[in-house]
């Protein structure tokens, strides 16, 4: 079942779609959007009646945050912390992961009535040094860098009745970001190229046979792979 919903604004359209699956574990979100913008992010908000740590997957491993206040100045974050591909909420009891299609920029923001899990999908500065360091670069036509046109994002929201360490939230992450294709057609079974072994690929060592076997369409001399007959 998919519900959707559509946003028109003066600088952007949007087109929500949220997917539920039979049997499914998670529900998938996606985002159109013809964006002509400037100054402006674009995230999603997820809403949680939990209160917990902040956990986030990094190459080899998860980290727990802490949320830290936003600056706006030059040379400051906002708020945001990088992911791999999910961050989420932990608690002992139940857990709740958000889950990114190349969007991997997330903020946690504490509040009385549960944490909320933010992504971030888009942003548009006007200014070039927002974009680049400015010590480092000297910005010209970045005026392309705000990301007009048309975009599409996709997310998933899951539930853990456990601790993540206790979960399969990382397998179902690198699912989500690299799931199959099915394609129309039909699949041949794959021949090996004829093998032959000739007296002249055996040679005659202390330890053994030595020999090599090789392609017999291959010109001589391009080997396999080899090995040793026993004594």
């Amino acid at each position: 079942m998919t519900i959707t919903a559509w946003c028109i604004l003066e600088s952007y359209d949007i087109t929500y779609r949220v997917t539920l699956y039979q049997g499914g574990e998670k529900v998938d979100f996606s985002a159109d959007v013809q964006w002509d913008d400037f100054n402006h992010r674009f995230r999603v908000a997820f809403p949680t009646p939990l209160t917990g740590r902040h956990m986030y997957e990094i190459p080899y491993g998860v980290i727990e945050r802490k949320p830290y206040a936003p600056s706006y100045g030059w040379l400051c974050a906002s708020g945001d912390y990088p992911a791999l591909n999910w961050a989420g909420v932990e608690t002992p009891d139940y857990s709740v992961a958000l889950l990114n299609f190349g969007t991997p920029s997330y903020q946690v923001e504490p509040k009385k009535q549960g944490d909320v899990l933010l992504l971030s999908l888009l942003r548009s500065p006007s200014v070039p040094t927002v974009i680049h360091e400015p010590r480092a670069y000297s910005m010209r036509e970045w005026d392309g860098m705000r990301d007009a046109g048309e975009h599409h994002f996709h997310y998933a929201l899951r539930g853990y009745p456990a601790p993540f360490a206790d979960t399969g939230v990382i397998a179902d992450a690198h699912r989500f970001v690299c799931a199959p294709y099915a394609l129309q057609g039909r699949m041949e079974p794959l021949s090996p190229p004829p093998l032959t072994l000739q007296p002249s690929n055996a040679v005659k060592r202390n330890r053994g046979w030595w020999f090599a076997w090789r392609n017999s369409a291959e010109r001589a001399g391009n080997s396999l792979c080899g090995g040793r007959t026993p004594r």
